[in-house]
């Protein structure tokens, strides 16, 4: 998977109305991690990856960004951890639960997501 593709889905989230729809957010996120699997597990599995693919910079700016739309640019650090958990969480689920289908993953992983977001 090239990272302009990646970067490509990133910009395609990016145009999600997350003040009014943080769940459509969250659910395309969980879409592109599901559709890029094979780069999730070696970004979440093996951190090292991303130096190697040149991806860090990439990932932490793609993550800025999707969490700046979850909870704003000028959110307390409180709600800023509560989105980082929760976009990395829903990452991991892709990873962790590899035989769970993808629908049943992304309702569980999605829900659980928006109820870290709202602590």
């Amino acid at each position: 998977m090239a990272a302009e593709h990646l970067d490509t889905a990133v910009g395609e989230l990016l145009g999600v109305d997350a003040d009014r729809a943080p769940g459509r957010l969250l659910e395309a996120y969980v879409d592109m991690s599901m559709e890029h699997r094979a780069v999730t597990r070696l970004v979440v599995s093996d951190p090292a990856t991303l130096g190697y693919l040149d991806l860090a910079a990439r990932v932490v700016e793609w993550r800025r960004r999707v969490i700046a739309l979850l909870v704003g640019a000028d959110a307390d650090l409180a709600a800023q951890v509560r989105a980082v958990v929760a976009i990395g969480g829903l990452a991991d689920c892709t990873v962790m639960f590899p035989d769970v289908a993808d629908a049943d993953l992304k309702v569980a992983a999605v829900d659980a997501a928006l109820a870290t977001l709202h602590g």
